[in-house]
């Protein structure tokens, strides 16, 4: 589900609107019962990872800018990158292009531009 590429979120380098208020730091996030942890650097590289009961999927990249008030997730590794059970070789997640919109300086609501999915994340002090 795109949802769970979320990934979703930017650093105080990225251009635009989104560079008002920064997304550098660690925030959690809740949608559809899985659970996201995002860990974003002054550089714009971020880490996630998403949890949902036992299972857990991660994901490493940089965010870019995508246009006004967006950002694009680019992954560059992930976990698992075999499937647990077939050994079968994962393919990359998509990332995704997020609209971002900060509801104070310690929430933000990214929603997915393509398919509309969206999560609200909170900081981590």
């Amino acid at each position: 589900m795109r949802v769970l590429l979320v990934t979703a979120l930017a650093a105080s380098a990225i251009a635009g609107a989104v560079q008002a208020q920064s997304l550098v730091g660690s925030w959690q996030g809740f949608a559809q019962g899985i659970q996201f942890n995002l860990v974003v650097q002054p550089n714009g590289a971020y880490s996630e990872t998403q949890r949902s009961g036992s299972l857990m999927t991660m994901q490493e990249g940089v965010i870019q800018q995508a246009g006004p008030g967006q950002i694009a997730f680019v992954v560059e590794n992930w976990q698992p990158q075999y499937q647990p059970y077939t050994g079968q070789a994962s393919t990359r997640p998509p990332g995704g292009v997020w609209a971002v919109h900060f509801n104070g300086p310690n929430s933000v609501t990214l929603q997915d531009v393509r398919l509309h999915g969206v999560v609200v994340f909170n900081r981590v002090p």
